[in-house]
């Protein structure tokens, strides 16, 4: 007996081949034995009906004997002895029609089960072949949409590592360039100041020319000209002095703005030619893994489909071999195979049905904690870097707004006091005009002075200020960074659990499906060890019905030559009494 289900284990891209082979082979035997037992009954059949029409030549040569003539009670016996001949020869007849009708509607039942069977096993096959082909599918979109979930992963790490890289380059070139332009603006403020101190030097100088002049406005010609000319020397120095200043001043403000263009340039190409090279990598390997999948995708679907054939070709040729050549009385145990195999199929189902919806329950629970770890992670972390930003901005404000209030309040002083100083001069006036002149003058000097010092120290401490801001928004981004870069990295970490666990799962997986097909394997081995009892015992009982069968047939053949003889007997006295009754 063949079983139904045959438990083959399973390869990279299929069925294992020595199972299959292996199975093959025991369904061949099978069917090889089944044959020739097959074989053994019609031959044995044909024996009897052979014996059967063997018989019914010799009652036909017998003929009918007439009892005309031997006596009323003569002709009584030999008729009661030609009526249970007749009544045995009959018997013989219908016994051998009925064993002649049970053998071809045995014949015909074992075709119809073969006929059923085939088609069954070629179900099976299908259902098999199309379960392989589901699970190969399911493992192909499987393979796709991680290497997908892939691409997507390298490339919103690859466009987040440039926006940061972005983000901190405009952080650099905008510091760059507040740092030059304070820089240049403190250096302006410098050069003022220094003008402004020459200036007034140069004033008080001439102021004291002046009055010397006038207090020596006796003295000869030669010295107001000697006055004159070092005047002009003063004059022209400072004239000097000044150009040369601002010479230096435009120099260094152009060489500033060269060097932070290149600077600006080189990081702009750098950050180009890193982002193109990121791109291009992940082209590469994206389009790589993609070739790769398909290439694996295409090579399994070729592999299955010519195993696919080759099974159908094989199953076709033993299913059309099989189909005429099964034994007798094998329905009950089929029948019973049939049921244990449907229980343990049922029962293999509903343990792998209960593990994969467990597994499946498992693995959706765990995923959604991750999800959801990950999503309040990248919240907090967002909210957290809003929150810096937003404490950056508010501190940066705060202190400009201080800043302003603070030059704000020192201009209004300085104008308050510049009003007094003006009051108290346009009081004094009337005083001394020429002291009040001087004074004026040296008043006006110092205050510009002053404010050129005044302006310069603000610069100075905005610049301050402006770097300390500077200093604290990189800590602050240089933070959040960092808080990014560990939220990536526990992300990487728990995609990865998350991949072993579903490669741990797919194992568990794995084994409980091999430990079912091993249980499903030994309860068919006990299946189909019982078939074996069973039709044996169907053998057995075949034989013995043949040898009753053959035991009848030969009481009949023994009657009826007891019958014959008996019949020829008379017959010879039948002659004797007539040959005596001529001769009298």
């Amino acid at each position: 007996m063949v079983a139904d289900d045959t438990a083959f284990g399973t390869e990279m891209r299929g069925y294992r081949k020595e199972d299959v082979d292996r199975a093959i082979q025991k369904l061949r035997a099978d069917i090889e034995r089944v044959s020739n037992d097959h074989a053994s009954s019609l031959k044995e059949i044909q024996r009897l009906l052979a014996v059967n029409e063997d018989l019914q030549a010799e009652l036909d040569e017998t003929g009918t004997p007439t009892y005309s003539g031997l006596g009323t009670r003569l002709e009584s016996t030999l008729r009661v002895a030609e009526e249970q001949s007749t009544r045995l020869i009959a018997q013989a007849d219908i016994d051998a029609e009925n064993l002649r009708n049970a053998v071809q509607a045995e014949t015909q039942k074992q075709r119809s089960e073969a006929t059923a069977y085939a088609v069954k096993t070629r179900e099976d096959a299908d259902s098999r072949a199309a379960k392989i082909l589901g699970d190969a599918t399911d493992e192909a979109e499987q393979l796709t949409s991680r290497a997908r979930s892939e691409e997507q992963t390298l490339k919103q790490d690859a466009e987040r590592e440039a926006a940061s890289t972005r983000a901190a380059v405009a952080t650099e070139v905008a510091e760059a360039r507040a740092t030059a332009e304070r820089e240049a603006a403190a250096m302006r403020a410098r050069a003022e100041r220094e003008a402004a101190e020459l200036k007034i030097t140069a004033t008080n100088e001439a102021a004291a020319a002046r009055e010397m002049a006038a207090e020596l406005a006796r003295d000869t010609e030669l010295g107001r000209a000697n006055f004159e000319n070092e005047n002009a020397q003063l004059r022209a120095e400072l004239a000097r002095d000044l150009e040369q200043a601002g010479t230096d001043l435009a120099r260094e403000l152009e060489t500033g703005r060269a060097e932070l263009a290149l600077e600006i340039s080189t990081a702009r190409e750098t950050l180009a030619n890193e982002m193109e090279a990121a791109h291009t990598k992940l082209r590469n390997e994206t389009h790589a893994a993609n070739r790769k999948l398909a290439d694996e995708t295409a090579a399994a679907q070729a592999k299955l489909q010519a195993d696919i054939e080759a099974g159908y070709a094989a199953l076709n040729a033993e299913t059309e071999a099989a189909r005429a050549l099964l034994e007798a009385d094998t329905l009950a145990a089929r029948t019973a195979l049939e049921g244990e195999t449907a229980s343990a199929t049922n029962q293999l189902a509903a343990e792998t049905a209960a593990a994969r919806t467990a597994l499946a329950t498992e693995m959706a629970e765990k995923r959604a904690a991750l999800e959801a770890e990950v999503t309040e992670k990248r919240a907090a972390l967002e909210a957290e870097t809003n929150e810096a930003r937003a404490q950056l901005a508010a501190d940066i404000e705060k202190q400009t707004s201080d800043l302003n209030r603070d030059i704000e309040r020192q201009r209004a002083q300085l104008a308050s006091e510049t009003e007094t100083t003006r009051a108290a001069l346009a009081h004094r006036r009337d005083e001394s005009q020429t002291s009040l002149k001087r004074e004026a003058e040296e008043a006006h000097n110092a205050l510009e002075v002053e404010l050129k010092t005044r302006r310069d120290e603000a610069e100075e401490e905005f610049l301050a200020k402006h770097a300390e801001a500077t200093t604290q928004m990189q800590k602050y981004l240089d933070e959040a960074q960092a808080q990014l870069s560990e939220a990536v990295r526990s992300a990487t970490e728990k995609r990865r659990e998350a991949e072993q666990l579903d490669t741990s799962s797919k194992a568990q997986a794995k084994a409980l499906r091999e430990s079912a097909e091993t249980r499903a394997k030994e309860l068919l081995e006990n299946a189909e060890a019982r078939s074996t009892s069973i039709i044996e015992e169907a053998e057995s009982r075949s034989s013995q019905l043949i040898a009753e069968a053959e035991e009848r047939l030969a009481r009949i053949k023994a009657e009826r030559e007891s019958v014959a003889g008996y019949i020829e007997n008379l017959r010879g006295v039948l002659s004797q009494v007539e040959s005596v009754g001529s001769d009298s």
